[in-house]
């Protein structure tokens, strides 16, 4: 019923600068095939749009952003679903999915942004891996160094779990300003982190995709005026 409504609005919408987990609001989805019927409609053109990207907005459907930043295409999957079941139906479906993909990543020690790890562990088989993620993201920030020079490169630091959290709550973009180094210091001592800075950045070892780098980047723009 929703459908017909909507449907223009689709055509013209702009994946690669609108906000497209916005859309759940805007959507207002009454059953699962809400949301298949535009996960479908965007089938054709979903390879220019981050697999994160989409993946937030089903977390964000279903109230599954603990699980994080998902670097994983999983769009076939998605659509493989029929249509016809209900929201709680396809949360059923989709959940060990989402799950089993993010245990699987953090196993392979991909980068973790975004896991809640007191929320995780509602999932028995992520408490034992609680300390090893606690171990590669304190690996990953005392890898990176942070560049200063006329301002504050704060990129490295994004690319990283502790940096995103941190980061993200202190409103902060992709620079800073050499007074706001000292602020940002003292926030990561708050969580028991030095921080190294020097002349030059240098990025942590663990890499993300490309796709997932320009979408932290799409989110530090947006943070700057909506909540990530």
């Amino acid at each position: 019923q929703i459908w017909p409504i909507l449907h223009p609005y689709y055509l013209q919408f702009d994946f690669k600068r609108q906000d497209i987990d916005s859309l759940v609001e805007f959507i207002l989805p009454q059953s699962w095939k809400d949301v298949w019927m535009f996960l479908k409609e965007i089938e054709d053109s979903w390879q220019i749009i981050e697999a994160c990207r989409i993946n937030h907005f089903i977390e964000k459907i279903f109230g599954l952003e603990y699980l994080g930043l998902i670097d994983y295409p999983l769009m076939e999957r998605y659509l493989s679903l029929s249509p016809e079941l209900s929201l709680e139906e396809a949360r059923k479906k989709i959940v060990p999915i989402l799950v089993d993909i993010v245990y699987e990543l953090v196993k392979a020690r991909h980068a973790t942004l975004g896991i809640d790890l007191n929320r995780i562990v509602e999932h028995r088989k992520f408490v034992e891996l609680v300390d090893d993620i606690v171990e590669y993201r304190k690996q990953e920030i005392s890898s990176i160094v942070i560049g200063v020079c006329s301002e504050v490169d704060l990129m490295p630091l994004w690319f990283t779990a502790y940096g995103f959290q941190v980061l993200s709550s202190l409103g902060l973009g992709r620079t800073a300003e050499l007074s706001e180094l000292k602020t940002i210091i003292k926030a990561f001592e708050g969580i028991g982190i030095d921080i190294k800075v020097g002349d030059k950045s240098k990025f942590a070892e663990r890499t993300l995709t490309s796709e997932a780098r320009g979408y932290i980047r799409w989110l530090i723009r947006r943070s700057r005026t909506h909540e990530i």
